[in-house]
């Protein structure tokens, strides 16, 4: 009986042995044709890559509003909002979440309103940037209040 389960127990411990040396072995080759991915890519080409067309356009938020503004952002999903707090710091960035775009054009309480994958009318704001994506599937607006 100690004979059969010492045997099994060093047959358990020589696969795990073998599996921890094959994943060792993986991750390394994994790792450097990662690096061959990634190691030449700008910091923008990175998160363009990672976060896609919402970065794009997060990007183009950032390049038109001035640095102490304060921006709505209008999005179907909450991702935009959570990007643009981070990547538009210091800008103050709101959310709205009942969507009554009637009721936010007559405050003009924001400088700029930030819509995302959403067709909005505003009078009280002009539109200052437009995004398209390659494909076409997602679309930015970015307007400033008159």
């Amino acid at each position: 009986m100690k004979n059969s389960i010492s045997k099994i127990l060093v047959i358990l411990i020589s696969m795990w042995f073998l599996m921890s040396v094959f994943n060792v072995f993986y991750n390394s080759v994994k790792s450097i044709s990662e690096i061959k991915n990634w190691a030449f890519l700008s910091d923008y080409q990175k998160r363009e890559k990672i976060f896609g067309d919402l970065f794009v356009f997060i990007d183009l938020i950032n390049k038109n509003t001035k640095n102490k503004s304060e921006i709505l952002i209008i999005a179907k999903d909450e991702m935009p909002f959570y990007l643009s707090r981070y990547f538009l710091f210091p800008k103050k960035v709101y959310r709205q979440d009942s969507l009554n775009i009637a009721q936010i054009d007559k405050e003009k309480k924001y400088q700029y309103i930030a819509v995302y994958n959403q067709e909005v009318e505003l009078k009280n704001y002009r539109q200052i940037k437009m995004f398209k994506s390659e494909n076409e599937k997602n679309f930015g607006i970015l307007f400033k209040i008159k």
